[in-house]
């Protein structure tokens, strides 16, 4: 039964109220339930299947008039799936000795969310029928469904007085942690009352004497049922889980249909995190009873630790849905749905259970928690100490409010509310937890982030060198030479003087000078350790990373305790592609200073790029911790769920990131990035909008402002905000480029040609504005001047994105790793963006120069055949897997008729490692879908795959069905 009801509306809640008031006292009993009915059926739609259950049991403990009638209005305001209401009036017509009655009522029941109350109802009437037989069966499904439910063991000790059920009642409550239920003569040594004996010393805390008795049972010798079920239990109790499975298991064979042994042995291997096993056999009880509260939770946290969060939350729903749904099923939903990043769904609930209990203490929790969680800060606080006055003794709201007021930076006051809590609850962890985060974010508060620091740029060197307190103590208004401090250290050879020089050129960024004195006093300086490092820094600062990373090495021998040497090594192993070794040096370095975040900020990058994105979410929840405003984590981890596909996350997380530096305009630019990928123009036109408040002449702001406003139909307001920005300055290439996009889709080709005219005046080699001239020429029948274009256009190769991968047999030219990594920088923001490669717009915000830019498109134009591909092999697994990824999450289709996939799709939804392999996959999907059919013989599995795939199915399709990659897909496609 459901004890707190949740109801949908005020109008229900004013009916329980009316309900149990106590106002049924004397003559106005019966009056005042018929009443209440005719408000029921009067109301529109269906009515709360608590309120209409207890008022039929009103109506009848008050012998109303016209009982049937009123009955049977009552029963038909039920939803369409509840089935209580028609059971309680079932056993009331039993009551009454109208088997007629109660069959009529449950013949109303079409699919029955109680199923124990469906079996007992059942069970009765056989009773009274005489039909005993029947009715044990139906109370062995009732307790099958649930073992606690009360009405089986009214029902069965009725039949069977002498078998010990009240003994086997109390079990189950010993287990769930119930009260007991007072009993008559319970002398005697019966194997159930044994049984209860055992269960009673374990629950009450004498573990080995419980256990003890067990061993010495007879009973357990022999393996009975019950005691291998009490033995499981206790596994369980103790975190045995692998115990727990075996005698589980075992008990299955005999009850493979019992709901609740099944969902006892799922949950025996949920807790050992075999959470496939355990979601087998939740959907096995799903099977038998899809109704059950036990089933529902179990597929939903199980759902959840797999992180299938949409199916979790869909789970989460249709358990709220159902009759059985009280106020602790909404409490346990809510918290499923915080704990899954469904934020507003988790607030929505906690606002169902305020509707019927406006003060509840768990629901005003979820609600602030909620709304913290999106970053509502003020609202989650005002939430919070509304609960806190009204609970003034509850520790968890206390908590609650302190962890809102430290996030808002009010520690003292987090302080007041924690020292409050512990003093409610002295075992309060969190209280702890919490005081421990205030503590330590005290003594670091020196350590906070700059605005924007090491998003775009990471170098070593720079957070040592502003922390070392060695200075040169040179100081001059003009340059000092180098032959000058070559005199200097000749008067004074200290080690620290050479530092201070060194210190100083470095600070000049005079970095081959470094690089030049340290040979030149390699015989004097070389050994010591800081020294080695500074010829490092400067090496990397010039695009040596080898060499830096070889100084860094040399530092390490000397000194391989030095957490700030493997960071920097880190950091340039990272820098010429070398991932593992750069792995293997920020994870020295955390071992050394694990509460360095610069050591976990650069741990995230190298697990990025090795795809690793939950060990990048990780080692960013580290900074967080020890940096709470830090805004690189904060925007990083938006970028990664973006990259992830989870919008939800990343859109909170770039939130926070604008709450913590509302003024930092990069924050908004990829909150308007990613906003704009996942087609949220709500969301990206406000990241937009705000960028031109902080900088009205900020170019990229108003474009993509623009942009947005176009793609939304509001093409005037767009028109009007590129104009003026074109009167603040006429020769801005990016806002003319993006006025003739604009005018291009409005097929204006009259003002197409004047804004190309007008770029071209200040770029005059600018061919892509040059084809779109000619376009226009074209369009607007001015053939001529458009084929005297077309023949003046020389498109130079390195600006052009091949169509389909060209065979390369000459030798390639070794390119830079900065091109790389300059590179990956475009793929990923042409992914987020949906530019094209060859548009401008999408180099010219990186700020990169003519020639690096060029540099970057011809790399990525440059495409080379795949080589031969051989089935096995560690490469063709990876290609495969990196094909699937690449195809399923980058929604890739018509992939038949036009078999190329984009490198920014390969190298983001892929999950490709570096650039040079994101081409290479390009290259692979092309070669496989281009090549003949495979002639090879398909294994058993991979036939019958086939057998079982309609004709006509796309490749992507059979992709995303068989969870394989595309050489898989194309045999199978290439059998059907």
């Amino acid at each position: 039964m459901v004890h707190e009801p949740v109801f949908r509306d005020g109008s229900e809640v004013d009916l329980w109220r009316k309900l149990t008031s106590g106002k049924d006292i004397a003559s106005r009993k019966s009056d005042h339930y018929v009443q209440l009915a005719g408000v029921v059926t009067k109301r529109e739609g269906p009515t709360s299947s608590a309120i209409l259950s207890l008022l039929i049991r009103k109506l009848h403990e008050t012998q109303s008039s016209n009982l049937d009638a009123l009955i049977s209005q009552l029963v038909s305001k039920s939803r369409p799936n509840d089935s209580v209401p028609a059971l309680t009036a079932a056993l009331i017509y039993a009551d009454l000795g109208r088997p007629d009655k109660s069959e009529e009522m449950i013949g109303l029941v079409k699919h029955a969310q109680n199923t124990p109350m469906l079996s007992c109802v059942r069970a009765r009437i056989a009773m009274d029928a005489g039909d005993t037989a029947k009715a044990r069966k139906e109370l062995i499904a009732a307790r099958c469904s649930d073992p606690t439910y009360p009405m089986f063991y009214d029902l069965i000790q009725r039949i069977e007085p002498a078998e010990g059920w009240m003994y086997r009642q109390n079990i189950e409550l010993l287990v769930r942690g119930g009260k007991q239920i007072p009993f008559g003569d319970n002398t005697g040594s019966s194997p159930v009352q044994k049984l209860y004996e055992i269960y009673k010393e374990w629950y009450t805390g004498n573990r080995d004497g419980a256990t003890k008795a067990m061993i010495d049972s007879e009973e357990y010798s022999k393996k009975n049922s019950e005691y291998v079920l009490a033995s499981a239990r206790m596994s369980m109790d103790e975190g045995d889980w692998h115990s727990a499975q075996m005698m589980y298991s075992s008990l299955l064979e005999k009850s493979s249909n019992c709901v609740y042994i099944i969902c006892e042995t799922a949950n025996a291997f949920y807790f050992g995190e075999n959470y496939e096993k355990a979601l087998s056999l939740y959907r096995d009880a799903d099977a038998l009873d899809p109704a059950s509260p036990a089933v529902m939770r179990g597929l939903i946290q199980t759902y959840s630790a797999m992180d299938r969060r949409t199916e979790a939350s869909q789970f989460v729903k249709e358990y709220l849905d159902s009759e059985s749904a009280d106020r602790e099923a909404h409490i346990f939903g809510a918290r499923m749905m915080l704990s899954n990043a469904f934020y507003a769904d988790a607030g929505a609930i906690a606002d169902d259970i305020m509707t019927s209990y406006p003060d509840d203490p768990d629901a005003l929790i979820i609600k602030s928690e909620s709304q913290f969680q999106t970053g509502n800060f003020n609202s989650a606080l005002k939430t919070i100490s509304y609960g806190v006055d009204r609970n003034p003794e509850n520790a968890d709201m206390r908590v609650q409010k302190a962890k809102i007021l430290l996030k808002t930076g009010k520690s003292d006051k987090a302080v007041a509310e924690l020292e409050r809590a512990g003093s409610i609850d002295p075992g309060n962890k969190e209280v702890i937890l919490l005081m421990n985060d205030i503590s330590r974010s005290g003594k670091r508060s020196e350590d906070a982030a700059k605005p924007g620091r090491r998003i775009f740029k990471t170098g070593p060197g720079g957070a040592e060198t502003k922390n070392t307190t060695s200075k040169a103590d040179i100081a001059s208004d003009r340059k000092v030479t180098y032959a000058e401090y070559m005199d200097i250290l000749a008067t004074d050879k200290r080690v620290e003087n050479f530092i201070n020089i060194l210190f100083s050129l470095m600070n000049e960024s005079r970095y081959a000078e470094v690089v030049q004195m340290f040979g030149d006093k390699q015989r004097d300086y070389g050994n010591y350790p800081l020294v080695r490092r500074l010829k490092g820094n400067a090496e990397y600062a010039t695009g040596n990373y080898r060499s830096a990373s070889a100084s860094f090495a040399s530092a390490l021998d000397v000194d391989p305790k030095d957490p700030v040497i493997w960071h920097s090594k880190g950091m340039a192993d990272e820098a010429m592609g070398d991932l593992k070794n750069s792995e293997e040096a920020y994870n020295r370095a955390i071992l050394l200073n694990m509460n360095e975040p610069e050591y976990w900020i650069s741990r995230s990058s190298v697990l990025e790029k090795k795809n690793d994105l939950s060990g990048a979410v990780d080692a960013l929840n580290r900074v967080i911790e020890l940096r709470p405003a830090d805004i690189y984590a904060l925007v990083k981890k938006g970028m990664i769920f973006a990259e992830m596909g989870r919008y939800e996350e990343a859109m909170y997380f770039m939130n926070m990131a604008a709450i913590t530096e509302p003024d930092n305009i990069d924050v908004f630019r990829i909150q308007c990035d990613i906003a704009t990928a996942f087609n949220d123009f709500d969301k990206a036109e406000e990241a937009a909008m705000r960028m031109t408040e902080l900088d009205p002449n900020n170019d990229e702001g108003i474009i993509a402002a623009a942009r947005i406003l176009i793609a939304r139909g509001k093409g005037d307001e767009a028109v009007k905000m590129i104009d003026a920005a074109l009167q603040r300055d006429q020769n801005s290439i990016p806002i003319l480029i993006a006025k003739k996009e604009h005018l291009i889709s409005t097929g204006d080709n009259k003002a197409v040609i004047a804004v190309c005219k007008r770029i071209l005046s200040i770029q005059p080699d600018n061919s892509i504005v040059k084809k779109d001239l000619a376009a226009a020429y074209a369009e607007a029948g001015d053939l001529n001047a458009a084929n005297r274009l077309y023949s003046e256009i020389e498109v130079p190769k390195d600006t052009v994105v091949q169509s389909k991968p060209p065979v390369q047999n000459v030798q390639k030219q070794k390119v830079q790793e900065i091109i790389k990594r300059q590179a990956e920088r475009v793929l990923r923001r042409a992914y987020i963006t949906k530019l094209p490669l060859s548009d401008p717009d999408l180099i010219s915000p990186l700020g990169l120069d003519d020639d690096t830019a060029y540099a970057v498109l011809g790399y990525l134009s440059d495409m080379s055949e795949y080589g031969s591909i051989t089935p096995g092999t560690p490469e063709f697994e990876r290609m495969e897997k990196l094909s699937f990824n690449a195809i399923t999450k980058g929604n890739c289709a018509g992939l038949e008729e036009d078999p190329i996939i984009s490198i920014p799709c390969a190298f983001v939804a892929g999950g490709a490692r570096d650039a040079d392999e994101a081409k290479l996959l390009v290259a692979y999907i092309y070669k496989v879908l281009t090549s003949k059919k495979s002639t090879e013989m398909l294994s058993a599995e991979m036939k019958k795959l086939a057998e079982s795939t309609p004709k006509g199915t796309k490749i992507e399709e059979i992709m995303q069905k068989q969870k394989i990659g595309i050489y898989q897909a194309k045999m199978i496609k290439g059998k059907i």
